[in-house]
Formats: C-alpha cells, structure tokens, sequence
C-alpha cells in the first residue's frame, strides 16, 4: 500500500493510511510518518494521520521539526476548527515557556470541543504549573461530575488540590487511584501523604508500612535476581575456561 500511495493514489483508503502511519511511528519512522499525513491531508483533507505523527515526533522530543510541521499546518484552510491542531499548538507553547500562549491556544481548543477530556486534562495540567488558583479551582468545580466516573481526571485533581494546598480534597482522589491500582506504591505513598497532612497520621502511618514492605520485597527479589545472574555469569565463564583448556590440551 505504501508503494500505491507513493505512486500517487488519488482516492487512498484513510484507515490503511492511518495503519500505515502508525506502523511507521512504531518503527520509528517519523518523517516517513508525516510524509504520509501530509499527503492524507492535501489529497483528502483529512488532518488526523498528520496530527498522529506530529504527536510522536512530539513524544519523541523532535520539538523544532514538530514546530515546522505545525506551523505549516497552521496556513491550511480549516487548521483553526482543529482541536488537534491547538493542543499541539499549546504543547508547544510551554515547551517554550510560553504559558499566556499555551492559554490561548487552550482556549481555543475549548471553543471548539467544550466536551474534550483531551482539551480539559490539556487544561487543568496548564493551570497547575501556573495558575494562582483561580482558575485552576473552577475548573475543578465544573469538571467534578466527569472526574467522578472518568479516571483519566483522578492524577490531575489529585495532584491540582494539593497545589492548592487542600489535602482535605485530594484524599478522595489519591484513595480511588490506590484502589484502583493497588500495586501502584507511588499512589499509594501519595494517598497516604494527603492523609497525613489532613490530620490523619494513623491511617496514614498503616499505609506507609504497606509501602515499605512491599519495598522490601522488590529489593530482595532484585538482590535474588542479581545474585542468579551473577551465579549464571561465573558458570558461563567456567564453562568458557574448561572449553578452552579442553581446547588447549587437544591441540597439544
């Protein structure tokens, strides 16, 4: 199929199109990636395989030719109703250190797609780096309903209102993502944090003791498969001398 699209095929197949960015990105392919969007976008005006490649290059850490494909975008017919196109856009922004920008750019995703869990997660990480509290806080108002049954929203409003220094509030947060992942020791120790800035130390404290333990464990089980390898290593290198001293006494 890459052959038929590279030869010029006026009508591609938008599904094998995106199959085939995404085999691209997986191998690590990125500008062939983009190459594929770009012609998805200028043969049938469909962004999405680009916005996929320009969100790996993005993760990849490939910034400047990220921003070069982006603004290159940004002069198409249409590139302001794309969500995409301003999430990319405000991301960045903060890479630059441009927070105003970022804001901008978020607002107008929001214009565009209100609804968005991408734009308000987009949004709320924003207002945690560098809001005073304001806007971060009605944010957390509005979206509380959401957040209730949607666990993509539990980090940020966890970690938002312990940036606004209310343990109190983010207890719930921190409880339902160490439920929901009880062999995560990291929410777990931040739950039990919250707890004990709250006036809680006891519960806490039991908390804490869990992580330790199960602490403990990991670092024997890495000791042990240390100590496995170490022993495989030293009979590998017996096995290694023997061979050549049987080599050695052949030869003789």
């Amino acid at each position: 199929y890459l052959t038929l699209f590279q030869q010029g095929e006026k009508k591609p197949n938008l599904k094998l199109v995106e199959r085939l960015v995404h085999a691209a990105i997986l191998e690590g392919r990125l500008r062939e990636a983009v190459a594929v969007g770009w012609a998805a976008q200028e043969k049938v005006g469909k962004p999405y395989p680009l916005f996929q490649a320009l969100y790996a290059m993005m993760e990849a850490g490939q910034w400047e030719e990220m921003s070069r494909h982006l603004k290159r975008y940004g002069k198409t017919d249409g590139a302001a109703e794309q969500v995409d196109y301003w999430l990319l856009a405000a991301r960045l922004a903060q890479k630059q250190g441009n927070p105003k920008q970022a804001k901008a750019a978020l607002e107008r995703a929001m214009a565009s797609s209100p609804g968005s869990r991408a734009v308000r997660l987009a949004w709320l990480w924003l207002a945690i780096d560098h809001d005073k509290g304001k806007v971060l806080r009605q944010a957390l108002r509005d979206w509380a309903d959401t957040a209730a049954i949607d666990q993509e929203y539990w980090v940020p409003f966890a970690v938002a209102y312990g940036r606004l220094k209310e343990p109190h509030n983010a207890i719930e947060w921190w409880r339902r993502l160490a439920e929901r992942n009880p062999h995560d020791i990291q929410y777990i120790a931040s739950y039990a944090d919250a707890l004990d800035l709250s006036g809680r130390p006891t519960e806490a404290w039991r908390l804490r003791r869990y992580v330790i333990t199960r602490l403990k464990g990991r670092a024997v089980d890495t000791l042990a498969r240390f100590v496995k390898k170490a022993k495989a290593g030293a009979e590998a290198r017996r096995t290694s001398s023997y061979m050549a001293n049987m080599r050695d006494t052949v030869i003789a």
